[in-house]
């Protein structure tokens, strides 16, 4: 009996043990579980705040580049413009959400100064260059009225030191209201079409692109505008555009949008929109590559009828200022303007016509300088004409007054007198004539 007894505790015992053992397993089983699913809930919460870490920095990067995109397209006059002879029409439609193309217009002395660009590469490297070149323009177009020359003051400074060779193409033009006299220097860019009753590519000499030559060499080049015509410059990212085949739209297929376009008598806003549309329809909404942009200038003069014109010829002798003071007088009389007025206007056109008289001839050599009045009863255009050296006085930089006699350069004063006095100020050089005309409302 206690043998029997022995073996069922025996028994029991080593029941009791492998139920420990299996409670012991199952234990360590559960409490690996417990780690793992902690350790999966663990990874997961990392996980879920690396994912929010991403997503806010993402939201970040992508406010950022909002910001700098709206930064960006502030710095470029995108939208419509009415001046008295020219309609404009910018248009910026970037591949990424920074862009490398550029635009850019001003009026000054009664010109356009106008330009568009492309730099090599996209996004914000690109956008960078961009932003560089465009506020190296915005100081140039201040002091000179020469495209090429303005090419060749920006090569220079986008040349120098430039070890990786980074590069960007630019058309600039500068329209002359008045004449519609149009110099422009081209850069590599896309020549742009001039848009009348065709479409016609406006010729452009093969010049290089800014930035990879520095002593690169620009050449000048002009055309006139007719009343009632439009110039066309736009980007690659119009010409280059490709459909769902990889198939590009094309010069051709770009004239023919164009071409409608002069068909249906569209203004430069609209024709935009329907050179977008039509780039649009072709691509079937393939993935944009490059960036979009385009200027649209139609150029529609206002007519200046004179009532009334009078002039006179002086010969280049400072004693011709007497007969030039007798002559004014007696036109502001005829023309009724009122005396406070009449005496501002003569100062300005005296300190103009002197300009010219002791100047504009090399010394010892005779030379006339002719004072034209004009005037439709309510603006005043005075011409003053000369066949001296070429000499543009609204390059001359403004003299800064607040400096003293002694620190301020010869020149400028009597610029800033003469805009001081008159509306506006034109220069231009026509068949060996210097022609400086000033403009003045009165009535």
């Amino acid at each position: 009996m206690s043998y029997l007894f022995f073996v069922l505790n025996v028994i029991i015992g080593i029941g009791l043990l492998s139920l420990a053992y299996a409670y012991y397993r199952s234990s360590r089983k559960v409490e690996r579980l417990r780690q793992s699913s902690a350790e999966k809930e663990r990874l997961s919460a990392e996980k879920e705040r690396e994912n929010e870490r991403l997503s806010a920095e993402k939201n970040r990067l992508s406010s950022e580049l909002q910001l700098a995109s709206q930064i960006q397209r502030s710095m470029m006059p995108i939208g419509h413009k009415m001046f008295d002879s020219v309609e404009v029409f910018g248009s910026l439609t970037p591949a990424r959400e920074m862009g490398g193309d550029l635009f850019d217009y001003t009026l000054r002395d009664e010109k356009l100064f106008f330009c568009i660009g492309d730099v090599c590469g996209k996004g914000a490297p690109a956008a960078m260059l961009m932003a560089y070149a465009h506020s190296l323009l915005v100081g140039f177009t201040q002091r000179e009225t020469n495209p090429a020359r303005i090419l060749e003051s920006l090569n220079k400074l986008a040349s120098y030191d430039n070890e990786s060779c980074t590069f960007f193409t630019l058309f600039y033009g500068v329209l002359d209201l008045p004449t519609g006299r149009l110099h422009y220097c081209n850069a590599a860019h896309n020549p742009p079409y001039i848009l009348a009753d065709k479409v016609m590519m406006l010729d452009c000499d093969p010049n290089q692109p800014i930035g990879p030559v520095e002593d690169a060499e620009f050449t000048l080049q002009t055309t006139t505008m007719s009343p009632g015509s439009t110039i066309f410059l736009y980007t690659d990212g119009l010409t280059e555009a490709n459909d769902t085949e990889g198939r590009e739209l094309g010069p051709e297929r770009a004239e023919a949008l164009l071409q409608k376009c002069i068909d249906q008598q569209l203004k430069p806003e609209e024709m935009a929109t329907a050179v977008i549309d039509g780039v649009q329809q072709f691509t079937m909404g393939a993935e944009q590559y490059d960036d979009l942009t385009m200027l649209i200038v139609r150029y529609a003069p206002q007519q200046f009828e004179s009532t009334m014109t009078e002039s006179i010829t002086l010969k280049n002798h400072i004693s011709e200022v007497t007969r030039l003071g007798s002559f004014q007088d007696t036109v502001y009389a005829k023309m009724n303007i009122e005396k406070s007025l009449a005496t501002k206007l003569r100062l300005a056109v005296e300190e103009a016509a002197v300009n010219a008289i002791e100047h504009a001839y090399l010394k010892g050599r005779e030379g006339d300088v002719e004072v034209r009045m004009m005037t439709d009863g309510h603006l005043l255009k005075i011409m003053i004409i000369d066949s001296g050296l070429p000499f543009d006085p609204t390059t001359i930089a403004k003299a800064d007054t607040t400096l003293s006699a002694k620190e301020r350069h010869l020149g400028g004063l009597g610029l800033l007198l003469v805009r001081e006095l008159m509306d506006s100020i034109n220069y231009e050089r026509i068949d060996n004539q210097n022609i400086l005309t000033l403009s003045k409302k009165f009535n």
